[in-house]
């Protein structure tokens, strides 16, 4: 039976996305047949109850197909123990110790940031179903969880989201959520200070959950990798649980070490996309519901239509719409709607070409945009294409590949510039008033 077991997870495997097949399909165990029924154990009842729910019937052909023969099936929640020493409840759950105050200080989590105000659409439904599946299951699958996506499509929200319903659930939860900068700067400071070890028992002994946000910032940093992949190999043995996010996946960062690229995506890696015009129109609205205010139907179908930016730039708008009618004495209607998006576009054809950042920067630095589309390493050629790159992903809603594309280069490159130019700014007073210059310039036209 469990060579027929094998062949039916064969052939779902060639009917479902691979990410679906390996996060729902592959963790589920042949037990035993039993009174005519096949018992498949799933790792705990949540995992359980979705399988009954969304993939039984998929099952039920797979076996049908392969042994030629009306199958029932049974699912059993059966959590595995951990690997590591972290102890975990009957129900697979971690059991937490307590903690007064640990050395972390505040958990400082977005408690607008969970799963109940997370809007669902074809666009991350995979992501949240991964991030709602670790939330039940901390520490043992999906470990660590990389979400990717360009900036405002929702990473923060969800890794948040599992830090608000681990502390719902157990409020001793010790929590850390970090940049990837914070992380560069504390690790500076701990060794300029000598304090290298409360560093390491910060990160490694006091956290049930890391979160790092924004890794692909360790490009470049051979030495905070390898205190970055210690970290994680602690963590992971430890059985605790690891969520990371970054623009790009793990194998796509650039310089930066090929185990620990290894390391970051050997759990799950699940990319988010841009929502589509029925997911915006369902963002405008839980918006608007959140703000207490109530928008006629025209006006969402109006707007869902018409902006096609992140849902940071959705939910702006909503605000914008709200308070101009609130100060203005306004009904929000059709009228109200197409004034506040001829502001948009307006600001769209101020500040959002790519073109225009590439006149600018190539004016100011009397680069020639052919030249600064080349591969000249010349620092003359160099340093304005990465300031343009770099205003590109500060001012526009341009992806990394339509950026690469503008500029003729891969979108690691583009990665590499914009970190190195983060950089800069943070360390080169000179090169932060140049930038400062040359976006008033490009919002100025």
């Amino acid at each position: 039976m469990e060579e027929i077991w094998a062949k039916a997870k064969a052939s779902i495997q060639e009917r479902l996305a691979s990410d679906t097949f390996n996060l729902w399909i592959k963790p589920l165990e042949f037990k035993e047949m039993k009174e005519g029924q096949i018992v498949l154990e799933c790792p705990n009842v949540f995992f359980k109850e979705w399988v009954n729910r969304y993939y039984l019937s998929t099952l039920k052909e797979a076996f049908h197909s392969v042994a030629e023969d009306d199958c029932q099936i049974s699912l059993k929640a059966v959590p595995k123990r951990s690997r590591s020493p972290s102890p975990h409840n009957g129900n697979g759950q971690m059991v937490l110790p307590k903690m007064a105050s640990g050395p972390l200080g505040g958990i400082r989590l977005n408690k607008r940031f969970t799963f109940e105000r997370f809007v669902i659409g074809p666009c991350n439904q995979f992501a949240h179903s991964a991030a709602w599946a670790v939330s039940n299951k901390i520490g043992i699958h999906y470990n660590p969880l990389f979400f990717y996506s360009d900036v405002g499509l929702g990473k923060s929200h969800l890794s948040t989201a599992i830090g608000n319903y681990m502390l719902e659930k157990w409020s001793e939860t010790r929590i850390c959520l970090v940049s990837a900068e914070e992380f560069v700067n504390e690790l500076v400071t701990a060794l300029r200070r000598d304090g290298i070890a409360s560093f390491k028992e910060k990160y490694r002994k006091y956290s049930d959950i890391l979160v790092i946000d924004g890794v692909h910032f360790f490009s470049g940093k051979p030495a905070t990798q390898a205190e970055l992949s210690h970290t994680l190999d602690t963590l992971y043995n430890d059985g605790k649980q690891i969520i990371l996010t970054s623009i790009v996946p793990p194998e796509e960062i650039p310089k930066m070490g090929e185990g620990l690229k290894s390391r970051l995506g050997c759990g799950l890696v699940v990319r988010l996309q841009a929502p589509d015009s029925e997911t915006r129109r369902r963002i405008l609205e839980a918006k608007a519901l959140t703000e207490g205010v109530h928008i006629p139907d025209p006006v969402l179908d109006y707007l869902a239509s018409h902006i096609n930016g992140n849902i940071r730039q959705l939910e702006g708008t909503i605000i914008s719409i709200i308070a101009q009618s609130s100060l203005m004495h306004r009904s929000i209607d059709l009228d109200l709607a197409r004034e506040s998006m001829r502001n948009v576009v307006k600001e769209e054809e101020r500040i959002v070409s790519i073109e225009l950042i590439q006149e600018v920067v190539g004016r100011h630095y009397r680069v020639d945009i052919e030249r600064m589309k080349s591969r000249s390493k010349r620092r003359e050629i160099y340093l304005p294409r990465q300031v343009a790159m770099f205003l590109c992903r500060k001012l526009t809603n341009g992806s990394l590949e339509a950026i690469g594309k503008a500029f003729n280069k891969k979108h690691a490159s583009v990665i590499y510039s914009i970190a190195n130019m983060e950089r800069k700014v943070r360390d080169d007073p000179r090169i932060g008033r140049q930038i400062e210059f040359l976006t008033e310039k490009v919002r100025g036209g």
